[in-house]
This record gives C-alpha cells, structure tokens and sequence, in this order.
C-alpha cells in the first residue's frame, strides 16, 4: 500500500510539469498583481521620501527647537503635518488598491484552478476574506521578525515553519472560499481540512519545497535582473498551485 502511494505520487508530481494553457491564464492573473502593485508602491515611496527631503533635519534636536523663532517652528510643523498627512493618504491608498487587486487576481487564479465561475459576488466577499487573513497575517509578522532577529537556528527554523502553516492554511482557505463563498466558514473549513489532509499532502507539499529550493539555487547563478526573477517566482508559483490544487481535489 505504501509502496504504491509513492508511485502515485511520483507520478503526479512528473505529471505536474505537463504545463497547459490554464498555466500561463495562472501566470498573467499573477503579473497582473505585480505590475499594478509595484510601481504603485515605489510611486508612494518615492512621494514620501520628497516630502521627507523638504524637513530641515537640523531643527529636530530639542536643541534647535528650543532656539527656533516661532515663524521656524510654524514652518517645521507644517512640514511634518504634510508628511504624516502624505503618508497615511499615500499609505492608505496604496493599501486598498493592493487589497483589491490581490483580492481580484487572487479569485481568478483559484476560480480558474477549481473550474468555478468568477462573479462580482465573489469579489465583493473576497475583499473581506482578505482583509481578515490580512490582518490575521499582520499580528503574526511582529512574532516571525522577533524569531529571526534572534539569530538562533533553531528559532529561525521555527519561523520558517509558521510561515508555511500559515501559506498552507490561507491556501486552503481560499480553496474553500471559491467553493463555497463563506468567509467565515471557508476559514475553519480550511483549518479543518488542512488539519485532516496534512498526511495526504505532506509529500506533495515537500516537493513544491524542493523544486523551490533547486530553483533558488540556479537563479543565483543567473544575471541580476529583477524582472527575470519576477517571471521565474510567478511561473514557479503558478506551477506550485496547480500542483498542490490537484492533490487536495484527490482528498
């Protein structure tokens, strides 16, 4: 029995790599995130910083403050009032196109993956779904980044591991979602599953691994490019999920 689950196996991992047209559909919902979202992003940055460059820096010391006339100090609040005020409308901005373009290209990609008919329904719920795991995922950065800080191997190892559970999880989630559209539902759904499914999907999980892994290792070899590096994440991650979708349809 074991020995034939691994030969299934292995034969749904080789036949994995029999790309179809869906997989490159899976690529461009993909590139459609990052070309929206990144010069977006820089956009805002490079605003921010502009406002930054017109504060006097000198003048932040308590003891430049204490010397400043009052025309000075009304001047260096303004300053400071419109970066804040540029910043969280920047910030702000940028963060509800990101929801809704992750929310957009993200229920294409799974609709797509489990033959189900995108709507506007479906989005409309999706941005909630993503604003909850957003959030979710936001209370559990400051925690990995405390981990990492640490230097420690071990504590390092167990970042690594709750970002997989938590990739491992929002996958299911979602794949529960485009089934169903409860968002609610579709996230204990998802806990459950992945919890019941673990064993089944531990294997296909650690090849999706592996292949990220030797991936890894030959693009390091590669030309420094930002956009070659872009389109081989987006076509290993769009191989990743079509992969991994599969097995859990098997379940």
């Amino acid at each position: 029995m074991k020995l034939k689950y691994f030969k299934d196996q292995l034969k749904d991992f080789l036949d994995s790599f029999r790309l179809k047209f869906s997989f490159l559909q899976i690529m461009l919902f993909d590139l459609i995130f990052y070309a929206a979202v990144m010069p977006l992003t820089y956009a805002v940055a490079s605003m921010v910083n502009k406002q930054g460059e017109g504060i006097n820096t000198a003048m932040l010391t308590q003891e430049a403050i204490m010397q400043a006339s009052e025309a000075e100090l009304v001047a260096l609040t303004s300053q400071i009032r419109g970066l804040v005020v540029g910043a969280i409308v920047g910030f702000g901005l940028l963060a509800v196109i990101t929801l809704a373009v992750w929310s957009l290209t993200r229920g294409l990609i799974y609709s797509k993956l489990l033959g189900k008919k995108y709507t506007s329904k479906y989005f409309k719920k999706s941005l909630l779904l993503n604003l909850v795991l957003g959030l979710g995922l936001l209370l559990i950065i400051p925690f990995i980044a405390v981990l990492v800080r640490t230097q420690s191997v071990f504590l390092v190892y167990v970042a690594f591991i709750i970002i997989l559970a938590a990739a491992y999880l929002v996958t299911l989630t979602y794949i529960q979602f485009t089934k169903k559209n409860a968002i609610f539902n579709s996230i204990g759904e998802g806990f459950s599953f992945g919890a019941k499914a673990l064993p089944r999907l531990l294997l296909p999980g650690l090849l999706i691994l592996i292949v990220g892994f030797l991936i890894n290792k030959i693009t390091l070899r590669l030309p420094s490019s930002l956009y070659i590096s872009l389109i081989i994440f987006v076509a290993y991650m769009a191989w990743a999920r079509t992969y991994f979708i599969s097995e859990t349809k098997k379940i």
